[in-house]
């Protein structure tokens, strides 16, 4: 007797209301499908050339610890630009010493230092925005950082 192990991935399209989604058997994005990495805003300096393999551990875990808690989001091809298919809520993590994370939205909203849930916390935010867009509020930088609780001072698990 034998055993194969079959992996299918769905891709589920992360724009507001599109139902689309894609099967693939690897992890990678279906072809023509957008991805946007909570990373994004990172910019790395190239890894140093040196023999020492203790500096080149070192270099390595500080991008590791930079991007913590990191996620993407998948756009079908029908959303070929990531800023207006998310209104320009693109999401932000920044990982910090502590193993925790800072989340943040490209809209300037500062959403927590939090050690888990950083994609439903960004998916929070975005359906708050959506739902304020939809009704016709008008919302300004201040209401779209103070919509969620914790101001910068505070510690959110």
């Amino acid at each position: 007797m034998s055993v194969e192990v079959l992996r299918t991935y769905r891709f589920r399209c992360d724009a507001y209301p599109c139902q689309t989604y894609a099967m693939a058997e690897g992890s990678e994005t279906p072809e023509g499908w957008a991805t946007v990495s909570s990373t994004a805003h990172h910019s790395y300096a190239p890894l140093p050339s040196v023999k020492s393999g203790a500096a080149r551990l070192r270099a390595m875990s500080f991008n590791g610890q930079l991007t913590t808690g990191r996620f993407s989001l998948h756009l079908c091809p029908e959303h070929p630009d990531p800023a207006k298919a998310l209104a320009g809520h693109l999401p932000r993590t920044d990982g910090i010493s502590s193993g925790r994370l800072i989340l943040s939205c490209s809209c300037g909203a500062w959403l927590g230092e939090i050690s888990g849930g950083a994609k439903s916390r960004w998916e929070t935010h975005f359906a708050w925005f959506l739902a304020r867009a939809e009704s016709g509020d008008r919302i300004s930088v201040a209401d779209q950082s103070r919509q969620t609780s914790p101001s910068k001072g505070d510690q959110v698990t």
